[in-house]
């Protein structure tokens, strides 16, 4: 076996079934929809591992990136407690 057919075995080991994929969506969204009452209008994308297409099985988490537009009335400090208020109303993340 060579080096590459070794390498791209582990990567098919770790690769995320459809169920997992599916699940990490559905997360994003509900936290989407939760965060979608802040003012600004912020734009969501995925970040980290799964934006780039990297996942692995074997360790990961979802990174969800936010843009205000420069428009926006928030200050950094006022983002960070006005998304950590919305979460923890809704539980969506543990703090």
């Amino acid at each position: 076996m060579s080096n590459n057919d070794y390498l791209a075995n582990i990567l098919r080991e770790q690769t995320l079934s459809t169920t997992e994929l599916n699940a990490l969506r559905q997360l994003r969204e509900q936290i989407q929809q939760q965060l979608s009452v802040l003012q600004g209008g912020p734009r969501f994308y995925y970040g980290g591992s799964f934006g780039k297409k990297t996942m692995i099985k074997a360790l990961y988490d979802l990174d969800l990136v936010m843009y205000w537009p420069h428009t926006a009335t928030y200050s950094i400090s006022g983002i960070y407690q006005a998304v950590g208020d919305v979460l923890k109303k809704h539980e969506a993340c543990k703090f």
